[in-house]
């Protein structure tokens, strides 16, 4: 599994994206529980596709669980598709969901992301905070670069009285809207992206360790085995871990 993980994987950096999608359909057949997160990779794959009905069925599939990975993207699927009714209505699902949502969209709109991801833990997010939303980000900035006027457009929306999102248009926010093609935060983003992260030994997941980090400046690494992501290490309770370095 982890193998055939690592190529799907490998087919989403290399851009070959209905590829990818074949391969993740594969392995969510293999592993109904998807203890890898594929579902979340193929969420983003659909999206980036304008695939509505897989998007859908693959968020009913997991009990169409409200969580960031599946809420942003289906926003970002309804921006794309024009059908800004329904994108609102998923980011306002978000905002109950991800306490942060409002401070991240407005950040984002206004190229204020800098500073938020340089405080980033590099040994995992807090679930539902604008670590979570920025590790989103990162993790899927082939859909996000997709579209640049979404973070926008969504700060907007929530800033709005009840009642006029219907008057908030791309065309409208035209003019207010930084025209650079890649901003300070896009490139550090695509930057985090390439960048080569190491995988939990157990579970197999990305953590947010680059592979090039000191063996004494890591968190959970365990000697002669390699590094674990926090909840792995977490799950070994028959083990200590020191605040850095091995155990």
């Amino acid at each position: 599994m982890r193998v055939y993980y690592t190529y799907f994987d490998l087919l989403i950096s290399c851009g070959m994206m209905r590829q990818a999608i074949s391969e993740g359909q594969c392995l969510l057949e293999l592993c109904e529980s998807d203890n890898l997160g594929v579902r979340y990779q193929m969420m983003h794959l659909y999206v980036f596709l304008e695939d509505e009905m897989h998007a859908l069925a693959l968020h009913k599939q997991f009990d169409s669980y409200e969580e960031t990975q599946m809420l942003l993207p289906l926003a970002v699927l309804y921006y794309k598709l024009n059908k800004f009714d329904k994108a609102e209505d998923y980011i306002r699902r978000l905002t109950k969901v991800n306490k942060d949502t409002k401070k991240f969209l407005r950040a984002a709109a206004h190229d204020k992301l800098d500073d938020y991801i340089d405080e980033l833990n590099p040994f995992g997010y807090q679930p539902f905070t604008m670590e979570e939303l920025l590790n989103e980000l990162i993790q899927f900035s082939y859909l996000f670069d997709s579209v640049p006027y979404f973070f926008a457009w969504a700060s907007k929306v929530l800033a709005a009285k009840s009642g006029t999102n219907k008057d908030i248009k791309v065309a409208d926010m035209a003019d207010n809207i930084n025209m650079r093609k890649q901003s300070d935060w896009r490139t550090k983003a695509s930057g985090s992206r390439r960048k080569q992260m190491e995988r939990c030994v157990l579970c197999w997941r990305l953590t947010n360790v680059p592979k090039d980090t000191p063996i004494a400046k890591r968190k959970y690494y365990v000697q002669g085995q390699g590094q674990l992501c926090e909840n792995a290490a977490m799950s070994c309770s028959s083990r200590a871990f020191s605040p850095a370095g091995t155990i």
